[in-house]
């Protein structure tokens, strides 16, 4: 496996790999190496870089996931459209999953939440799989995990482990783990251990490593550990050094296989040592580079049909092209009928090539981070032929990220790696959602938008505009911000169909551009005018959603700031802060104005009266929630702290169950969405569901996953919504993973 760089924080390394010769008795390593810069125990920290608390509680098993940020969703005839900042997405699959080795089709199972380094066949069809990891469907494991052949984790066997675990190796009931880690079951181990598969408990075995453990094989009753330092043997009952075995290797070991008496060692080269004694075999050349010296690293190592697979980041050994060739297992030369033919746009670079390889019936399985195979395209996992390298047909969905390792067991292939996504297709920013299945339909041809602003719903085009906000912000002007920097925003208008831009529907410039709605035939534009710092003038234009021309318009007669618009009732409606002037000369405020979409006339007798502005609206039947910075609401001024419930035809305070939300923190970044029975509020709430009837905070609206949810739309059968969590993902400790889902009614 490869290392990264330490600015990528990936941790996938070293993958050995098995060797099976029909002639001879064979023996493997499996084992994963993290990026240098992690540390023991990282796995369970606590929080974020930024504060937050890490959560290790990965998505419902069927989500949709992106490799960006999600800011917006739209459900629109049948089909959920989603916007911003991914270029891929696809169904979540975690880091791990068994696939069909007959079909190369995923076997769904339940998702893990972290990264996968090295997974070993437990003898009985299913796996021991390890890495960086805290759950596995809800359940805690830390690192280390048994999948039966039905692709379920054991609950019986689950060590703690106090850091990474990048190798295995298994003898009859004890599981050798080694990796970079202090402690395991809360005892001290460094970096090395042997567990019981049968309790998960520690045995006798001690011995303490001083670097990380990138390779184990169990082979000729003793124990090698491969470190990035060095080779050793050690008493696998024990722990106990081998005095009689000494590797002239150093460096860090990327592959171990033993055939007999040859133990072949790979990382920076490749050599043949006795396996009692660790002498290199000097008729075994496969370059006459020195070990540690090679332009590239062996990764993976297997002997099928008389010859010895050799996989990696090397760009030549044996005389021929890698990252994968067919060597003579006695002198080291290559075969050039071995033509796999793995492609990557990164050739020869550290972090691609050719990771980890398996075997099963006559397939060869090859796994790492790379774009071909056989002259066609392959995401990071493709089935070759073992003797010509030629392209098995399978079908088998694209990785979005390197797969670290892949074993067969029984009858079935596990992967694991750094991917989270199967079947991605590509999005630019947007994308669209089948509305039955959540599947995303190819052939969308979403087109780069800002990830920020409005998506809102028309006749013949989604509009999709960036808003900026605009509004007054005390807590900006403390610390000495710009409040109004001058914008240049475009509306975009997208074919629902094929994701197309339509041209002639959008505006390629708007000044200052504060809101977007639709409204029969027309859409309209809001611009403010001027930088007053309070109430400045706005303009609202008509355009036809048939031609896209200026069919009409007009000033706001208020003066003020619009930090959000919609339309309901006939009307348009704008949130915010505005002045007017009372029949008795004295000066007032509106935050939330109702207007008369060809005059632009203020509809008279719809006043919310809130003594502060409104920054987010949302209707639901004859009802209007609002949410922004106030603490009162209507003529009576009846305590709504933030979060109030309006009639929609004269704006009165819904008072009759005593519709009061409960006291948080004012926010200038509120919002607030009607889901039918509950009611979804963001931005200083430390709950963030309440009951549509009476306010009452509501729990476990989403089995477990209310924390994790930023944005929701109400369906048909229930309520689709985009969660977000910090997962040890994509060789990133933090990675931030968005994702869609949705909850039945």
């Amino acid at each position: 496996m490869p290392t990264p760089s330490a600015a990528a924080f990936a941790r996938a390394g070293t993958v050995a790999l098995a060797l099976a010769l029909a002639s001879a008795t064979l023996t493997t390593a499996q084992a994963q190496s993290p990026e240098p810069g992690f540390q023991p125990g990282s796995a369970s920290a606590a929080s974020t870089p930024n504060g937050r608390t890490k959560s290790f509680h990965a998505p419902p098993a069927y989500s949709i996931a992106t490799d960006g940020d999600i800011t917006d969703l739209l459900r629109r005839e049948g089909k959920l459209y989603v916007r911003g900042t991914f270029s891929k997405i696809g169904p979540f699959t975690g880091s791990g999953m068994p696939i069909d080795p007959a079909t190369g089709a995923r076997v769904v199972a339940p998702a893990i939440d972290g990264q996968i380094s090295v997974s070993v066949a437990d003898g009985a069809g299913g796996w021991y799989v390890a890495g960086d990891f805290e759950t596995i469907d809800g359940h805690r494991y830390r690192g280390l995990a048994h999948i039966g052949a039905d692709g379920l984790a054991d609950p019986a066997f689950a060590p703690k482990v106090g850091g990474l675990v990048s190798a295995l190796a298994l003898d009859g009931d004890t599981l050798y783990a080694g990796g970079l880690f202090d402690e395991v079951n809360g005892k001290a181990r460094t970096n090395l251990a042997a567990v019981s598969t049968a309790t998960g408990e520690l045995t006798a075995f001690v011995s303490s490593r001083p670097s990380r453990v990138t390779e184990l094989l169990h082979a000729d009753a003793r124990l090698y550990v491969g470190t990035e330092k060095d080779l050793v043997a050690v008493d696998p009952a024990t722990g106990a050094r081998d005095a009689g075995f000494t590797a002239p290797v150093s460096g860090p070991i990327r592959a171990l296989a033993t055939v007999g008496p040859h133990l072949y060692v790979g990382g920076r080269g490749l050599v043949d040592l006795d396996t009692d004694t660790g002498v290199a075999n000097a008729s075994f050349q496969p370059t006459t580079t020195a070990f540690g010296k090679l332009d590239g690293r062996v990764h993976a190592l297997l002997a099928v049909g008389g010859h010895l697979i050799a996989g990696g980041d090397f760009r030549r050994l044996g005389g021929l092209d890698g990252p994968l060739v067919a060597l003579d297992p006695q002198d080291g030369s290559g075969d050039p009928g071995f033509a796999p033919a793995i492609g990557s746009t990164r050739r020869g670079a550290a972090d691609s090539g050719v990771f980890d390889l398996a075997t099963l019936g006559s397939d060869l399985w090859v796994a790492g981070l790379f774009t071909s195979a056989g002259g066609a395209p392959a995401q990071n996992l493709a089935a070759v032929d073992p003797l010509t390298g030629a392209r098995n047909a399978k079908s088998l969905a694209s990785l979005d990220g390197q797969v670290n390792t892949v074993e067969a067991s029984g009858d079935g292939v596990y992967v694991g790696g750094q991917f989270f996504m199967a079947g991605w297709v590509p999005a630019r920013g947007m994308a669209a959602l089948d509305g039955d299945t959540l599947l995303p339909i190819a052939g969308f041809g979403g087109h780069r938008v800002s990830p920020r602003g409005s998506m809102v719903d028309g006749q013949r085009a989604i509009f999709i505009a960036e808003t900026n906000f605009h509004g007054y912000d005390e807590d900006a002007l403390e610390y000495g911000y710009r409040l109004y920097t001058p914008t240049r925003s475009k509306v975009r208008a997208v074919n629902p169909t094929t994701g197309a831009v339509i041209k002639r529907l959008g505006i390629d410039k708007v000044r200052n551009l504060t809101g977007i709605a639709t409204l029969g035939d027309r859409y309209y534009v809001a611009q403010r005018l001027d930088n007053d710092v309070r109430f400045p003038r706005n303009r609202v234009t008509a355009y036809s959603q048939k031609t896209g021309r200026v069919v009409g318009g007009f000033m706001l007669p208020l003066r003020g700031y619009i930090a959000e618009m919609s339309s309901a009732d006939g009307h348009l409606l704008f949130a915010g802060s505005f002045r007017r002037v009372r029949a008795n000369g004295q000066r007032a405020h509106l935050a939330l104005l109702k207007v008369r979409p060809r005059s632009g006339g203020v509809r008279q007798g719809f006043d919310p009266q809130t003594n502060g502005p409104i920054y987010d609206i949302s209707r639901q039947g004859d009802d209007l929630y609002v949410a922004g910075i106030f603490d009162d609401a209507g003529y009576q001024n009846t305590p709504m702290k933030g979060l109030a419930k309006y009639t929609l035809v004269d704006g009165y305070p819904d008072l009759r169950k005593g519709w009061r939300a409960p006291a948080h923190r004012l926010s200038h970044h509120v919002g607030v969405e009607a889901l039918g029975d509950v009611v979804h509020v963001t931005g200083g709430w430390a709950v963030q569901f309440l009951s549509e009837d009476d306010a009452r905070p509501i729990s476990d609206v989403f089995d477990g996953y209310d924390r994790q949810v930023s944005l929701a739309v109400r369906e048909p059968d229930g309520i689709a919504y985009a969660g977000q969590v910090y997962l040890p993902l994509a060789g990133d400790s933090f990675y931030r993973l968005s994702y869609v889902s949705r909850t039945a009614s």
